[in-house]
């Protein structure tokens, strides 16, 4: 957990205020709103910072809440992660899934343990959805939620 980004210190603009906007709203309503919240944009725009400022906000209010932030491009194996006790999962590097059918099919498969139970899911990307080659079934999961991009 980097506890230095925060919301208090993400600098707002008229280019990312709708991605921080949502991403303060589910810290209140953690996964019955904007569920799952896909933040894109390119390179240093703040991705990142949103991703570790959503879990530093949920762990903050309550002790027991538990998030787990994960850079999908240096996971081996979706099937290790642990995702029975969490109210969170922030997925940073999405786009590194790209033609990685496996690890897509892993991922819908998570994704279906934890949207059903108000389980919070957010995803960055330096791409829109529609740019990524994506199965079907994760696509289908992802564009339920809100789509939220940061220009530069």
């Amino acid at each position: 957990m980097i506890e230095s980004y925060n919301f208090d210190n993400f600098i707002v603009t008229n280019k990312n205020e709708f991605a921080y906007s949502a991403s303060k709203a589910i810290t209140q309503f953690v996964g019955t709103s904007y569920n799952p919240l896909f933040i894109y944009g390119s390179t240093r725009v703040g991705k990142t910072h949103l991703l570790y400022a959503i879990m530093n906000e949920i762990i903050g209010k309550d002790k027991n809440n538990n998030a787990l932030y994960v850079d999908i491009a240096t996971v081996k194996n979706i099937q290790d992660l642990k995702i029975k006790d969490i109210n969170v999962l922030l997925i940073d590097n999405f786009e590194s899934i790209k033609g990685n059918y496996k690890v897509q099919k892993d991922l819908a498969e998570k994704f279906k343990q934890l949207l059903p139970y108000d389980k919070q899911i957010v995803l960055s990307s330096r791409y829109a959805l529609n740019k990524l080659d994506t199965l079907y079934d994760l696509r289908i999961q992802i564009e339920k939620g809100l789509y939220a991009e940061i220009e530069k």
